[in-house]
């Protein structure tokens, strides 16, 4: 995914009015923390979006202070009752990506879980299957 294509897609995105539901799979990019932030960004102009998945199959790898702040703006959007995020990770049991999961532990409607090679994040309040 380029720079240019996350921005039209931020750009073109809010305008679609009441949009409830969006997923967004990037697997085998070379995505950077500017597309992820881009992205971020954008999440809060969706005033309606109620379901979100991101799946990010990445190399090189997102770093945990990009992710974080996803996450926070995620934990922020008012509307949003159901979502799941995966990144997969190459070394996920990093003193790195432990401080990210405890700081993710601290936001009330996110769930996080760390498996051998990714991370995975989803709405605690909310059991329905997307």
């Amino acid at each position: 995914m380029t720079l240019e294509t996350i921005q039209s897609l931020s750009s073109s995105l809010p305008s679609l009015g009441k949009l409830r539901s969006f997923g967004l799979d990037l697997l085998n990019s070379r995505v950077s923390e500017t597309e992820i932030v881009i992205f971020a960004q954008m999440l809060p102009q969706l005033k309606f979006l109620e379901r979100l998945t991101l799946k990010v199959l990445q190399y090189p790898n997102v770093s945990e202070g990009c992710i974080y702040y996803l996450m926070s703006t995620i934990s922020k959007l008012p509307n949003l009752k159901h979502f799941e995020i995966y990144f997969r990770r190459i070394i996920p049991s990093s003193e790195m990506v432990r401080e990210l999961v405890k700081r993710i532990h601290s936001f009330e409607n996110i769930e996080c879980c760390v498996s051998k090679q990714s991370l995975y994040f989803s709405s605690k309040k909310n059991t329905e299957k997307f």
